[in-house]
């Protein structure tokens, strides 16, 4: 299991530095976090207070499963562009490689290579987890999208999600990436 701390690199792909999550980050998670595009799929931030409050969640699940989502970088820059990776809320029926990213930045792929990073790493990090889940509302097309990029499909489960409501469970299964 890596046991990295706060602010230290996780893993790159082509474009992008995945690392964990450092106090300085908090402006950039409360602009992108409390942008109304995000808020649809994570539930409201209205201050920054909440977004410091979201990201010590990011980095509990850290400390108390050894992963966790983690602050995408371009290669070359340290301004954060967005979050992805594993967490594990109590009581979802698994572990969740979800993502977000700067709305001003769609459509560059971003989102889809830092997924794709995290899948593979959280499948080497765990060598028994056969797949892994994402909860995205039906609305959210570019999820959706980004899901099938790195090979999951929409199950017909709903996970009850204590923020947002119920959401539909898409799987993505290791063999996608081995």
């Amino acid at each position: 299991m890596t046991k990295v701390g706060p602010g230290k690199e996780i893993l790159r792909t082509e474009r992008l530095i995945l690392r964990r999550f450092r106090a300085g980050d908090v402006a950039r998670y409360f602009a992108i976090y409390g942008h109304p595009s995000t808020e649809k799929g994570l539930g409201p931030c209205p201050t920054i207070s909440h977004a410091w409050r979201h990201m010590a969640y990011v980095e509990g699940n850290w400390s108390l499963r050894g992963f966790g989502a983690m602050c995408i970088t371009k290669i070359g820059s340290d301004q954060m562009i967005g979050l992805c990776g594993p967490t594990l809320m109590e009581g979802a029926p698994g572990i969740e490689i979800a993502w977000t990213v700067d709305p001003e930045l769609h459509g560059q792929g971003f989102a889809a290579e830092a997924a794709a990073g995290a899948c593979r790493w959280i499948f080497n990090e765990r060598p028994t987890l056969d797949r892994v889940l994402h909860y995205i509302d039906d609305h959210n097309k570019a999820s959706q999208v980004v899901a099938k990029k790195i090979g999951g499909l929409r199950t017909d489960k709903i996970f009850e999600h204590p923020i947002v409501g119920p959401l539909p469970i898409w799987v993505t299964p290791r063999a996608a990436f081995f």
